[in-house]
């Protein structure tokens, strides 16, 4: 899942005003609603988006593959065809989820006994949620308490306004 932080950083990249800006928060309002199970309706709000960030001369727009592959992008296509995605997580939120440090989850990554995928400027780690479970059971969690875990940390992240270390107590109280 794309955080808010995340996709409030990425819609700074792009050459905006207000109205676009205001309109993108709102298409993220839509998205977080999908993640967490519900139904939406954006109607032309994605298509005036897109039509807005792509434009060309003749009303007819091209929207490069790259795009796609950026927060904006990928928020923007998940609500237009309603499709809930596979969670991804930061390795500082998978320390928190496994109750280890970021150096041992950055250790694993280097050694390849997590899979990963780099992504924006910074080339951030994230690892989506399907890998995280395998990683959980490989670290001696269930299957089911890895997904109770992140289920636990997803709702947390999401509703609550917590840090991650609030949300890590939670967690452990909790599991």
């Amino acid at each position: 899942m794309i955080t808010e932080k995340y996709f409030i950083d990425d819609i700074k990249n792009l050459s905006i005003d207000s109205n676009t800006y205001k309109k993108l928060l709102e298409v993220y309002t839509l998205y977080e609603c999908i993640q967490l199970g519900g139904e939406v309706d954006p109607g032309c709000l994605i298509d005036d988006l897109l039509k807005t960030l792509f434009a060309g001369a003749f009303n007819d727009f091209n929207i490069p593959v790259s795009f796609l592959n950026t927060p904006v992008g990928y928020v923007l296509f998940t609500v237009k065809y309603g499709c809930k995605t596979n969670n991804s997580f930061t390795a500082i939120e998978v320390a928190h989820l496994v109750n280890k440090t970021k150096s041992l989850i950055s250790y694993d990554v280097k050694n390849d006994k997590i899979i990963y995928s780099r992504h924006g400027k910074g080339k951030s780690i994230l690892i989506n949620e399907t890998n995280l479970i395998k990683y959980m059971e490989d670290k001696g969690f269930s299957q089911d308490e890895a997904i109770e875990r992140i289920n636990l940390f997803l709702k947390l992240r999401n509703q609550e306004k917590l840090s991650l270390d609030e949300i890590s107590k939670i967690i452990n109280q909790e599991t």
